[in-house]
């Protein structure tokens, strides 16, 4: 725990203290030291550290999982992955049994990271191994949990059937057991489906719900509240609204130190701004999100990159622009993060036309259509940019039956 000039000289030091039967005492020692003085969230996962190395296993475990779910709600540290495994070992060291909660509570947190970087697959394996564990233990929160992020997993990624089953779930869990602090989250993701299917009513009595729960929204979910509210705004050509409501979505981020939200607002204005074909509005808000995703390994972080592509696009810069997307294009495939592909293959598409290459559209519109085909997602923008490029190269009318299906 503490800093020493080499690796090995710190090696050393602890063997020796457990040589002589030193280990435990010290660390109690050190724990008892540290706790007089503990402050700051660092502080705390010192001191639950070095509570577990002393043996006080099960004080050292209740201080680590309160700290992790407190200091890093709404982000996705490093370091946060080393401090699970601690805290499952130590379970194993106990002996606890599987339907232990804190057990849950771990893999409840596993799950939130996969999640958070991206590996869909994996996050909704663990999240769909975890519900019914909960469900028997009776963990009625890590339930209403599991649905919730099941659910935004599902949307961030384009599978809008498994979404909308995980949130109605989950409205119908938090619901159930008093859970308002999260019954606004997947009633957000409800809205956001149904402002996709054009049923504007519901979306807008979703959002009046949503201010039923308004004493126990955090700041992160006023901000989901924001976006929902925003995309109805551009899906009913109200972009003056939807810009501005953007705009608080960023400045409530920052206000929180909230990455994760700053990250996901900055690429919705981004886009918004794109729609508009002013890359050089939208560029700064890229940087700085791409500059977070890097930072903590954040799936939005591609995200930013594809809407990087379509910015240098606008500005004639194809070379650099496909670089970036097939970059992109790369760690969505990966991920098997579908809407993402469609987004980029669409970019892509925006690429060729402004090479006037007839052939390299008719691959990418196959492509695209391959993916509306296969896994039920939608997505297709940016048609009136490119009918309007091909009309000033004069190829409108032999790229008219290339593009035909992305109109039906």
């Amino acid at each position: 725990w503490w800093a020493f000039s080499t690796a090995q000289l710190r090696m050393i030091l602890q063997q020796r203290m457990k040589d002589m039967g030193r280990w435990e005492a010290n660390n109690r020692a050190c724990a008892q030291a540290i706790s007089e003085v503990a402050e700051s969230d660092e502080d705390h996962l010192l001191l639950g550290q070095l509570l577990i190395a002393g043996g006080d296993h099960e004080l050292g475990i209740t201080l680590l999982l309160k700290t992790i779910r407190e200091r890093y709600i709404d982000t996705a540290p490093q370091g946060e992955w080393a401090l699970l495994d601690l805290v499952d070992a130590t379970l194993d060291q106990i002996q606890a049994v599987d339907s232990d909660i804190r057990r849950l509570q771990c893999m409840e947190r596993r799950f939130r990271l996969q999640s958070l970087r991206g590996d869909i697959p994996g996050a909704l394996a663990l999240g769909e191994r975890l519900y019914p564990l909960a469900e028997a233990a009776g963990a009625h929160r890590i339930q209403g949990s599991v649905l919730m992020h099941l659910a935004n997993t599902c949307y961030a990624h384009g599978l809008f059937v498994k979404m909308e089953d995980y949130a109605r779930r989950a409205v119908e869990v938090t619901d159930r057991y008093g859970l308002n602090d999260l019954a606004v989250t997947p009633r957000t993701n409800l809205i956001f489906n149904h402002a996709r299917l054009r049923n504007f009513e519901e979306a807008h009595r979703l959002l009046r719900e949503c201010e039923q729960f308004e004493e126990w929204m955090t700041l992160t979910q006023q901000i989901q509240v924001l976006i929902a509210n925003a995309n109805i705004s551009k899906l009913q050509k109200r972009y003056g609204d939807e810009e501005v409501l953007y705009q608080q979505c960023i400045v409530l981020a920052r206000a929180d130190d909230n990455p994760i939200a700053e990250c996901a607002a900055s690429n919705n204005l981004a886009g918004f701004y794109l729609r508009r074909r002013d890359p050089e509005h939208a560029i700064p808000l890229l940087q700085r999100s791409m500059a977070i995703g890097e930072r903590i390994d954040y799936h939005s972080g591609p995200v930013a990159e594809m809407y990087f592509g379509h910015a240098l696009v606008l500005m004639g810069q194809l070379d650099q622009a496909r670089r970036i997307l097939h970059q992109a294009m790369a760690v969505f495939t990966r991920r098997q993060n579908y809407k993402r592909m469609v987004d980029t293959q669409t970019v892509l598409l925006m690429c060729a036309t402004a090479d006037g290459d007839l052939h390299e559209m008719q691959r990418r519109v196959d492509v695209i259509c391959g993916l509306f085909d296969r896994y039920n997602v939608v997505g297709f923008q940016y048609i009136d940019w490119i009918a309007d490029r091909l009309q000033e190269m004069g190829l409108s009318d032999q790229a008219k039956p290339i593009l035909a299906p992305l109109y039906e």
